[in-house]
């Protein structure tokens, strides 16, 4: 982190790379989907099938049931918040996922809008799942196959409900052991087979002991290497065959961020209360977390418009939308308002903001091969209320990307890339979503090359009847910039 000159609480966030795009712009601006060819919404005919909301029939009773018994280690565990968004009714939008697919940069994981790069974060995760960020991963446990025999695969998800859920007393060790394995594998991972599997049951069955697991990178890491997936089918040109997984925190993500647009106030929106059993009145409570307010925001758009919005930009940007919101105030170990006030508050704060490496395909299964993705916060720096500069790839001289990890050794050395970056604790955190001047000349000679062609085509191609009253090429940017005089010392704190 580099001290913002005009305010001592505030800082660009590093490392800061080369102000000439060039590399950058040969490498990757044809990897972008849109740039190899339009995939039209009939060649996605199965992706976004094992969409997990709303509920089935048995599972709201069932969380009922699991929540008087154990919502007090589920607190400690910090996946409380995330499990009650598995009560959420949120109708899936093919049409936003589809057009924002056609942006994704799988080299910096991020998409690349009209307006500039932005990317689901660490910050985004814990913001709207209070899913724990901060704790070393260990994922090659995960890839092992459970000893237990108690909770068993296949049957489909309401009959795997009607196996496992007691009616009433204690509940069972296997009963929660089925429970952590059917929200897994359903609701947070969403895998390929429409039906119980046991790929996460080694992880279910260290939730159901109570173990704390940073399960938010092993979330955001699945999405990562999902987008990679789909980019690869989508530069071949061919049919997207069924590459499932979380596409509900890219849909949240995607409706928090662009909700101005709607325009949505978070102050007025609700999510599904928990005092209701399947079958009686529904009743609904006050949103209290972003990520039920994000599930509760609908963005009714065709998905040529959604394209050409992607493409020329959003004309008032929403870069940080987790400022001071008095109905929003949960999970409550981090806020920006606060900033670092202690130890947990400083590890969570640092998870946000330091480059890392997630893991990937790390559950037991026939035919998976671990891997990792690179997370690189410095790309997205305003999303996480730090100024932006020309970002760096941290990790690029080290190890390629994506490779296949096949030892454990080997997994320990590339989960501990980042470990020994400083430690900051800004207390109070001044947000700001400037960018320097050398990144906006950056930004500007990168978009000259991939916004360079006409947008009505290209949303035609995706939808017949487009019809729009403009054609408009994308320019330039909509960020505000710094007079370049006051920050020539940048050039001396580039390792931050």
């Amino acid at each position: 982190m580099i001290p913002y000159a005009a305010n001592p609480d505030s800082y660009f966030l590093g490392p800061m790379g080369n102000p000439d795009p060039s590399e950058i712009i040969e490498k990757e601006t044809q990897r972008i989907p849109f740039k190899s060819g339009i995939t039209s919404p009939n060649r996605w005919p199965n992706t976004f099938k094992n969409w997990p909301f709303p509920p089935i029939a048995g599972w709201r009773n069932w969380y009922r049931r699991m929540l008087e018994k154990s919502s007090s280690h589920w607190e400690s565990q910090d996946i409380s918040h995330c499990l009650e968004l598995s009560l959420a009714e949120t109708p899936r939008n093919d049409s936003l996922l589809i057009a924002a697919s056609h942006f994704w940069s799988d080299t910096i994981n991020a998409f690349i809008f009209g307006h500039g790069m932005m990317t689901i974060t660490l910050a985004d995760v814990f913001m709207m799942t209070g899913l724990n960020v901060s704790l070393p991963v260990y994922p090659h446990k995960y890839k092992s196959k459970s000893n237990q025999r108690a909770v068993s695969s296949g049957c489909g998800w309401v009959k795997h409900i009607q196996n496992y859920m007691n009616a009433s007393g204690t509940v069972s060790d296997k009963e929660l052991k089925a429970f952590m394995n059917m929200w897994l594998c359903r609701f947070i991972f969403c895998g390929k087979s429409n039906e119980p599997t046991l790929n996460h049951m080694v992880m279910a069955e260290d939730l159901a002991a109570g173990t704390q697991i940073p399960l938010g990178k092993y979330l955001l890491g699945s999405v990562y290497h999902m987008m990679h997936q789909i980019t690869l089918q989508m530069r071949q040109g061919g049919e997207i065959s069924c590459v499932n997984g979380p596409w509900w925190l890219i849909q949240m993500w995607l409706q928090l961020y662009m909700h101005q647009i709607t325009p949505v106030s978070l102050f007025n929106l609700s999510f599904p209360s928990v005092n209701y059993a399947e079958g009686s009145t529904a009743k609904v409570k006050a949103c209290q977390t972003y990520g039920e307010a994000a599930s509760s925001i609908s963005i009714d758009i065709d998905i040529g418009h959604f394209f050409k919005l992607f493409f020329k930009g959003f004309g008032n940007v929403l870069w940080f939308p987790y400022r001071e919101n008095e109905n929003l105030t949960l999970p409550c170990k981090f806020s920006y308002e606060i900033g670092c006030s202690g130890q947990e508050s400083t590890e969570i704060f640092n998870s946000f903001i330091k480059p890392c490496t997630l893991p990937a395909e790390f559950h037991h299964g026939r035919l998976v091969q671990s891997t990792y993705e690179f997370y690189y916060p410095n790309m997205v720096a305003r999303q996480l209320g730090c100024g932006q500069l020309p970002p760096r790839f941290l990790f690029s001289t080290i190890i390629k990307p994506k490779e296949v990890i096949t030892e454990r050794m080997e997994a320990k050395k590339i989960f501990e890339l980042g470990w020994e970056l400083p430690t900051y604790e800004p207390s109070p955190f001044g947000l700001i979503d400037v960018a320097h001047p050398f990144f906006v000349s950056w930004w500007q000679e990168w978009h000259a090359h991939i916004f360079n062609i006409s947008v009505h085509p290209l949303c035609k191609n995706l939808q017949p009847d487009f019809a729009s009253d403009s054609e408009v090429i994308s320019l330039g940017s909509s960020f505000p910039a710094l007079e370049f005089t006051s920050y020539f010392n940048i050039w001396l704190c580039t390792g931050s």
